[in-house]
């Protein structure tokens, strides 16, 4: 996985290098982040429920014209955020940190240099710091591991204003496991599952300037 991610970076580098179609931006994006966690419902379920947690993200951003209002983008950012896992009236808060590359197809509909935007496409993220979340504090002996790297799925829109603006709203979709269980009570076998593997899902309102 790592090596494809590498790959991916390198060829998206290369193509906006080369700057071929002529239609080239570069700039800064960054926002705010509204994150939950969604557990996998098991018949071994405990309670547990994901709660909106905020955050931030910021970093470079490039664009690349394609035709017909098509392009290609991608960026790398430094993303941190919060999340909450609830079992009854207990809580506890974690902060993910993570290095994001979202590589998007986007589409713009724009008279000129004004209008809106569709774009979607993958994101590949690698966590920064410890990969362990203790939820001990609600269910005794419970301790996650999450995923260092992860690949989710990017949906955005927005408006564009004069070139050099886009103000968006975005979902991101995780498309496989953030976190398993890796330790159990001691009453239960090693190996069985007693809990869910949960995933993370991220509203997000962005601003990006192009120079």
């Amino acid at each position: 996985m790592k090596k494809t991610l590498l790959t991916l970076v390198v060829l998206l580098t290369t193509a906006l290098s080369a700057n071929a179609f002529g239609d080239f931006r570069f700039g800064v994006t960054g926002g705010y982040n509204l994150t939950s966690a969604s557990f996998d419902k098991t018949a071994l379920t405990q309670t547990l429920e994901g709660k909106n947690g905020s955050g931030w993200f910021i970093g470079p951003k490039a664009y690349m014209g394609l035709f017909a209002g098509l392009g290609v983008e991608g960026a790398l950012h430094y993303n941190q955020r919060d999340y909450k896992i609830a079992a009854g009236n207990l809580e506890v808060t974690e902060k993910l940190q993570s290095v994001d590359i979202p590589l998007n197809l986007k589409l713009n509909l724009t008279v000129q240099k004004v209008g809106v935007y569709l774009a979607t496409g993958p994101q590949f993220s690698y966590g920064l710091g410890g990969d362990k979340v203790n939820l001990s504090k609600l269910i005794d002996n419970t301790v996650y591991k999450t995923n260092n790297l992860t690949t989710t799925w990017n949906f955005g829109a927005g408006v564009a204003l004069g070139g050099h603006l886009d103000l968006g709203i975005g979902y991101n979709v995780a498309l496989g496991e953030t976190g398993q269980k890796i330790l159990n009570a001691a009453e239960i076998k090693t190996g069985q599952t007693v809990l869910p593997a949960y995933r993370l899902n991220t509203f997000n309102l962005q601003a990006t300037y192009y120079f």
